[in-house]
């Protein structure tokens, strides 16, 4: 792996891992504190498995939206596959399993403490009763979508895939559920589409020639 490949490991699971204090800082300012959820489910194993066992079996159907996706010609949706496949995927695939694993993990607790455990928690908080849980999943979804918006389509199915961990989070009780269906997910991901083979575009006929990428250890 290239030296630039192994900063953008870095830097990247950094970043996630970052989400996670600005999360803790963000409710240390306003009492709200992420892992309020997660500290009751710690209280005996059983309640870790549950929510561990809840958040991998919530993967599915995230699992099963990006099978079909990738089976899907509507026009805005194959864009946004050659966008991830000539611009994002190149990114991890010289990462191995194990990094593109940490990196996973990385995400799912940085993202699920700052958007699930802080800020939806937080609106909840404030404003009690069912129309504020709906505020509260909205809120988090719209702005996650915002930070994931490389193409329209791309910002819309992340705010859907927020709301369904929003949701998640608010059914289980505890923040473990939507971090293990998040970084399950991701790890998923990433495997699969870096396991994909790569296309060749006219544009970039050059790269028929490039090296075999190494396997994964």
């Amino acid at each position: 792996m290239s030296p630039s490949h192994s900063r953008f490991f870095l830097i990247g699971t950094l970043f996630e891992l970052g989400l996670g204090g600005v999360a803790f800082v963000l409710g240390a300012l306003t009492g709200h504190a992420p892992l309020a959820t997660l500290r009751e489910t710690a209280q005996s194993p059983q309640g870790l498995l549950l929510a561990t066992g809840t958040g991998l079996l919530a993967t599915l159907p995230l699992i099963a939206g990006l099978l079909l996706l990738e089976r899907c010609p509507w026009q805005p949706i194959a864009r946004l596959k050659e966008l991830v496949q000539t611009q994002l995927v190149p990114l991890f695939r010289s990462l191995s399993t194990w990094q593109l694993g940490l990196l996973s993990l990385a995400a799912g607790w940085g993202e699920e403490m700052l958007f699930r455990g802080w800020l939806q928690t937080a609106i909840v908080n404030w404003l009690p009763g069912p129309s504020g849980i709906v505020v509260a999943v909205a809120a988090a979804s719209l702005l996650f979508g915002i930070c994931h918006w490389l193409t329209p389509a791309y910002g819309v199915l992340a705010m859907l895939i927020s709301a369904y961990l929003g949701v998640i989070f608010i059914a289980s009780n505890s923040l473990l559920t939507p971090v293990v269906a998040h970084a399950a997910y991701d790890f998923f991901a990433l495997v699969y589409l870096t396991s994909q083979p790569v296309e060749s575009h006219p544009a970039d006929s050059f790269m028929e020639n490039a090296p075999d990428q190494p396997e994964r250890n």
